[in-house]
């Protein structure tokens, strides 16, 4: 009888010591997001959208002129740097420029983010904007050691926008 009470007390004692090992961690998309938007609120930005997937987008300057449509070229330039820390990974070079029509400029660095077209798309020729990207929808786990840019780092793109339809008219400019 005693024997049967201690194997009892045994496994019971087991149980409560590989149960109380138990950790409960916090997703990587939640601690993303919840830096996200400390960091909206600490710098009182009011106007950046919330997009369903995550990313946040932010018209800086709207541009002249008419919005674009998916059809229309547009030739931009980029920034890529850390939301929280503000190095800067990428930017555009100055003697080149990306162009693409607007419905496929959502490659960015080798990734494909839809927040970028989203961005691009909102604005009028020449406009501005600037995209808040989670490590999820950027560059995750991995990071991208190409740039510089480490694993699970908020990422912080600035897009301009030019007026121009092509590099020969931005050139003469």
């Amino acid at each position: 009888m005693l024997k049967t009470i201690s194997s009892y007390t045994l496994v019971l004692f087991g149980l409560i010591i590989l149960n109380s090992c138990k950790k409960e961690y916090e997703s990587v998309q939640s601690i993303d997001d919840r830096k996200i938007e400390e960091y909206i609120a600490g710098n009182n930005i009011t106007n950046a959208i919330k997009d369903p997937s995550g990313f946040y987008y932010q018209v800086l300057n709207q541009g002249s002129g008419e919005p674009f449509k998916n059809s229309d070229t547009v030739l931009y330039k980029v920034t890529v740097k850390s939301l929280l820390n503000g190095t800067v990974y990428y930017t555009s070079p100055v003697n080149s420029n990306i162009g693409t029509k607007v419905g496929y400029s959502s490659s960015l660095l080798g990734l494909e983010v839809p927040g970028v077209r989203m961005a691009i798309g909102s604005l009028n020729s020449g406009g501005s904007a600037r995209v808040i990207l989670p490590s999820y929808l950027a560059f995750g786990k991995n990071g991208n050691t190409t740039n510089g840019v480490p694993s699970n780092e908020l990422i912080d793109v600035t897009i301009t926008t030019f007026p121009e339809k092509n590099q020969r008219l931005l050139d003469d400019r």
